[in-house]
């Protein structure tokens, strides 16, 4: 991966970040607000070092992919010590929260990014076959991975970045080689 740089024009003018995943997949109702607290000052301790790495960079912050779409999936990862439920709650207080905290950003150069958007959290997260019961041979794709989505998953959140890229290389950094200015508005 390029250093950020002033001399890499393409790098030092984007850069991602997304924090909390980790930092609350265990929460409880009780312990939530703690651990996004937790979680969003180390966001800001993050983003304040690519500030400094890269005073210009337009810095996008992904939000919280949402688990997969079966709770057949917290049991093959975690033995159902997480519910999806839970997960679920605990993914969308962060996302709550961080739209707090960084809507106001813009003029920061700090910009959400929703990669969640666009993906199929039924069809692109990883499965794994098995038997439908002990007595039958018949088998079923069951997903086998809660919070991390499969290649084609990823890819799809990747579609999400290209576009942030894109608008933001666009909009005004038109000596990157293959970027556009992006089009005045229509009065």
């Amino acid at each position: 991966m390029p250093a950020i740089s002033a001399r890499n024009s393409a790098c030092s003018s984007a850069s991602y970040s997304s924090p909390g995943t980790n930092d609350v997949f265990n929460a409880s109702e009780e312990t939530i607000g703690p651990a996004i607290d937790s979680a969003l000052k180390y966001a800001r301790l993050l983003l304040a070092e690519f500030r400094r790495a890269a005073p210009g960079a337009k810095i996008g912050v992904a939000l919280p992919v949402p688990p997969a779409a079966s709770q057949d999936a917290f049991g093959a990862n975690y033995r159902c010590r997480q519910t999806r439920w839970q997960y679920r709650r605990n993914q969308f207080h962060l996302v709550e929260r961080m739209i707090a905290e960084f809507r106001e950003k813009p003029l920061e150069n700090v910009f959400l990014v929703p990669v969640f958007v666009g993906l199929d959290c039924r069809n692109n997260y990883p499965v794994r076959q098995e038997a439908v019961n002990s007595r039958n041979a018949a088998v079923v794709q069951l997903q086998c991975n809660g919070v991390h989505p499969a290649d084609t998953g990823y890819q799809q959140i990747a579609d999400s970045f290209y576009c942030f890229l894109k608008y933001h290389l666009a909009a005004g950094q038109s000596s990157v080689p293959g970027a556009s200015p992006r089009p005045a508005a229509q009065k």
